[in-house]
C-alpha cells in the first residue's frame, strides 16, 4: 500500500510539483478489442518486425531478449525506413484508440501546472482534452520554442520529452538521437533541469531506467543537492541496495504497491487529489 509523505501534499497542492508520466500509466488504457499499449521491449519487438534485414532483424531479436534495448534500437533504426517507422507507431499507439483510463483522470484531477511524460502516445492529452479542458492545456515538444512562455502562461502544460506520434520523425529512440537532441536543443535540458531542480518531481509507471532522465537527475542531485528527494511509484521488490544506490544517485525516494496491485496506484492518486482539495481549500 503506498503510504504518501506529508510533505508532499502542499507540494501537490501548491504546484511546486511535476509528475513524469512513463509507459506503466499508457498501458492502463485499454484500445480496441481489449489491446493495451506496448511497453518498451514490446515497441521494439514490434519495430524490429517491421525491419528489411532478416539477420539484422534476429540481431535486434536478441538484443532485446538480453534486455539491451538502447543497442537494439539503434539496430532497429539503422534498417528500418522512416515512413514504416512512423507507420508502425500509428499502428500502436494511435489506430486501437485507446481511452483514456482511470489513472490518467486521477492524474489529471491533481490539477498541475506541469506533467512530463516520455510517451509518444497521445492518450494523456485526449484525458485533458475531455469536457473543454483543452482550452486551458498546452503541449511542447522538446524541439519546441515555447516552452518558457508555456511556463509563465496560465495555462497548464504537458511537456513531450521524447516527441510524439504527432511527428514521428522527432520521436527519440536510440542513444544517438538522445544524443543529437541534447545538441540540438540544449536550452530545453537546461529548462528540464531547472524544473527539475526547482520541483518535486513524482514519477508515474516509469522506470528509472530512461538514460536520458538518469543524467538530468544526477546533474541536479549533484550540483544542487537537497533534503527534498523526488519520488518514484514502483512494484515492490527491489533489492535494499538497489533502492539506496537510487537515492545516493538521484536524490529518488521510491513508493512501493504490492506486486500486481495496479489498482492500488490508481486509488492511491485519487486519495492524494482528495488529500490536495482539501489543503487548497483550507489554505
Amino acid at each position: 500500500m503506498i503510504t504518501w509523505p506529508p510533505s508532499l501534499v502542499p507540494e501537490v497542492a501548491e504546484r511546486r510539483c511535476i509528475v513524469f508520466l512513463g509507459a506503466g500509466v499508457s498501458r492502463s488504457s485499454e484500445g480496441r478489442a481489449g489491446k493495451r499499449p506496448p511497453n518498451w521491449p514490446g515497441l521494439l519487438a514490434t519495430l524490429a518486425g517491421k525491419m528489411r534485414n532478416h539477420s539484422e532483424r534476429l540481431v535486434a531479436d536478441q538484443l532485446i531478449k538480453e534486455c539491451k534495448y538502447l543497442e537494439a534500437a539503434e539496430v532497429i533504426r539503422a534498417d528500418l525506413l522512416g515512413a514504416d517507422f512512423a507507420m508502425a507507431l500509428h499502428q500502436e499507439l494511435s489506430e486501437p484508440n485507446y481511452t483514456p483510463s482511470k489513472l490518467h483522470e486521477a492524474v489529471r484531477s491533481l490539477d498541475l501546472k506541469v506533467t512530463v511524460t516520455t510517451n509518444y502516445d497521445q492518450i494523456y492529452e485526449a484525458c485533458c482534452d475531455q469536457g473543454g479542458a483543452d482550452k486551458y492545456y498546452n503541449t511542447c515538444m522538446y524541439y519546441q520554442s515555447h516552452l518558457v512562455n508555456d511556463l509563465k502562461s496560465s495555462r497548464r502544460l504537458i511537456v513531450k520529452a521524447h516527441g510524439c506520434l504527432s511527428d514521428p520523425s522527432k520521436a527519440m529512440l536510440t542513444r544517438g538521437e538522445y544524443f543529437r537532441a541534447r545538441r540540438d536543443y540544449g536550452n530545453f535540458y537546461d529548462i528540464l533541469d531547472a524544473l527539475f531542480t526547482t520541483n518535486t518531481i513524482l514519477f508515474l509507471g516509469y522506470s528509472l531506467d530512461d538514460p536520458d532522465i538518469r543524467l538530468v537527475l544526477e546533474n541536479v542531485h549533484i550540483t544542487a543537492p537537497t533534503v527534498s528527494p523526488h519520488y518514484a511509484v514502483v512494484e515492490a521488490g527491489q533489492h535494499s541496495a538497489i533502492k539506496r544506490a537510487i537515492k545516493d544517485s538521484y536524490n529518488v525516494e521510491l513508493l512501493e504497491f504490492s506486486k500486481g496491485g495496479y489498482n492500488e496506484v490508481i486509488d492511491a492518486v485519487r486519495q492524494l487529489s482528495d488529500d490536495v482539495a482539501i489543503y487548497r481549500d483550507t489554505h
